[in-house]
């Protein structure tokens, strides 16, 4: 795990944008632009938003202009009372890019994620090939096609509801009575364990929100997360063989052994899509992220951004 002197400050800078879904429904995000060339759009992992991962895109602002998109029910869009799928997910985002599109100007936008905010930006990307001019994923969950079919079955009989992830989203402990005891909770646990200290803070400092009694919750709530996990990409195969802009997925040297294996066939499909192995588990960007924005920004370099 990389080591960090000082935890960064919690007050970020930026500009909220907003994108109405319906009348009681927004997409919301924040924006760090300074009229550079090229642009990264990025969406977090399952049960995050954007700002947890700001260790990892600070230095990514020193050369490009940065878009953080909060998917529904997470961060600071809202829930919606039921979430949509991952497919309409990447439908809407891509609404939300091609309308931003609009006022960001004549610029090359790389389209980024992690996990969920992966599998919706690589839906997004083939459906809609001028959407982004570039692609990298991290550790995206691509299920091998058994278990896209398995995951298939298990959602339309109901049984998804049931699976471990959705079952332990479903039943996590919601709020903490101030920062410091949810630090503290969640400090080396589970899917936090071998976390960089700032990457930690920051997921405490915008992932949860301070309520009106002084204590903290969770932004995303847990039927949301729980509805997510339960849920599964539609087409992710027939994304990965459409995919026409250069794309690079990172991957976890320790992720969930379904991965490997599945970006290795996707990359053996699609000359365009190309791999690298990191250090650390599904969560390597937060154990250690500027290792992470390194391996984006070399690789976006030599594609010429």
């Amino acid at each position: 795990m990389e080591e960090v002197a000082v935890r960064l400050p919690r007050l970020i800078p930026g500009t909220v944008w907003s994108y109405p879904i319906s009348r009681d429904m927004e997409l919301r995000g924040r924006e760090f632009l300074r009229g550079r060339s090229t642009l990264l759009h990025f969406v977090h992992g399952n049960g995050l938003c954007g700002l947890a991962y700001w260790p990892m895109l600070k230095p990514l602002t020193d050369r490009y202009d940065l878009c953080l998109h909060d998917a529904q029910g997470h961060g600071d869009s809202d829930d919606g009372h039921r979430f949509p799928g991952w497919n309409l997910s990447a439908e809407r985002m891509a609404q939300v890019v091609f309308h931003r599109r609009r006022i960001w100007g004549q610029r090359e936008v790389i389209g980024c994620g992690h996990s969920f905010g992966g599998v919706l930006t690589l839906l997004a990307a083939a459906r809609y090939p001028s959407l982004f001019d570039a692609v990298i994923l991290l550790d995206p969950i691509i299920y091998p096609r058994w278990l896209a079919g398995v995951a298939a079955t298990s959602y339309y009989t109901g049984l998804s509801r049931y699976n471990p992830m959705a079952l332990r989203a479903r039943r996590r402990r919601r709020e903490w009575p101030n920062r410091a005891a949810a630090l503290e909770y969640f400090r080396d646990r589970g899917m936090f364990a071998g976390w960089r200290e700032d990457a930690l803070h920051s997921y405490v400092d915008h992932a949860l929100a301070k309520l009106a009694c002084g204590s903290v919750a969770l932004k995303c709530p847990p039927w949301v997360e729980s509805q997510v996990f339960s849920g599964f990409p539609r087409g992710i195969w027939l994304a990965l063989q459409r995919i026409s802009c250069p794309t690079l997925i990172l991957y976890g040297q320790h992720t969930y052994r379904f991965i490997p294996p599945a970006v290795r066939r996707a990359h053996e499909i699609n000359p365009r899509i190309q791999t690298r192995m990191m250090p650390g588990n599904h969560f390597f960007m937060q154990q250690m992220p500027e290792r992470t924005s390194t391996a984006i920004e070399a690789w976006l370099v030599s594609q010429g951004y």
